[in-house]
């Protein structure tokens, strides 16, 4: 996880891209892409403070995550079906829960976010993006706990 990570930072979202990559060769391979129960971590070494943030996102619920200030929020995903004969079909999908979470406890810019999304149209549990969050932040490479 350290030598990916440090990638991400030789350019914006290069780890999340990957991330999609893999799911979406594992899809082409099974004919039909299914996310259910998947979650994504990505960063962000922007100057935007996770508060603003906030602001910005009609239904976020402020939070505080391991000292760092953080941000619930939720979207709908998009569901992508391959046909086997070479075309593809949209719709709408799930819920995806994100949680913002900023990269320092003084919220000076940049930030982590990690979603989890269902296949139905369920919310994903708060607290099971909390557990996630709180085993994997502290896992990266110069987190410091607030």
């Amino acid at each position: 996880m350290t030598e990916g990570f440090a990638e991400a930072k030789q350019g914006p979202n290069a780890w999340a891209q990957a991330i999609a990559a893999v799911v979406m060769v594992g899809g082409l391979g099974a004919g039909l892409l299914v996310l259910q129960g998947v979650s994504e971590i990505s960063a962000s070494y922007d100057h935007l403070p996770v508060a603003q943030m906030a602001d910005l996102l009609n239904t976020a619920q402020k939070r505080t995550v391991l000292g760092h200030p953080a941000v619930l929020y939720s979207e709908r995903t998009i569901a992508i079906t391959f046909n086997g004969d070479g075309k593809t079909d949209t719709s709408p999908g799930g819920i995806a829960r994100s949680l913002v979470v900023a990269q320092d406890s003084k919220d000076g810019g940049g930030s982590y976010e990690i979603a989890i999304w269902r296949q139905d149209s369920v919310v994903p549990d708060d607290a099971a993006l909390l557990g996630v969050a709180e085993k994997v932040l502290p896992t990266i490479p110069g987190w410091v706990n607030g």
